[in-house]
């Protein structure tokens, strides 16, 4: 699998980046993220894995690569209850909730 990151947008604010993963025959985008990047942390816009890849590892595969190109910065994520377990094993910390939305945190290193 290869992936492929690129900057989208820039602005005053932030930076835009996505981040695909694609087959090993380059064809098809198996796994992407939007990532912000502001000036003092990092936010995950959204994570989404293709449904006939799910449950191989492969939204670890992009989260870990996530996480190590901005190890530097917290990164904070909103999400739902149900993926607390799977980003609390990657360092993950519950920060509050509304209305079912979970916003967690991982610190930088």
């Amino acid at each position: 699998m290869i992936l492929r990151q690129k900057l989208l947008r820039e602005n005053n604010e932030y930076k835009e980046w996505m981040f695909n993963l694609l087959d090993k025959e380059e064809i098809s985008i198996i796994a992407n993220a939007i990532i912000y990047e502001y000036d003092n942390f990092v936010e995950i816009k959204y994570i989404n894995v293709s449904r006939e890849y799910r449950g191989n590892g492969i939204g670890t595969m992009l989260l870990l690569k996530i996480l190590s190109r901005f190890n530097q910065k917290n990164i904070y994520v909103e999400t739902f209850s149900e993926r607390i377990r799977w980003y609390s094993k990657f360092g993950f910390r519950i920060l509050n909730s509304k209305n079912g939305i979970f916003r967690i945190v991982r610190e930088r290193d």
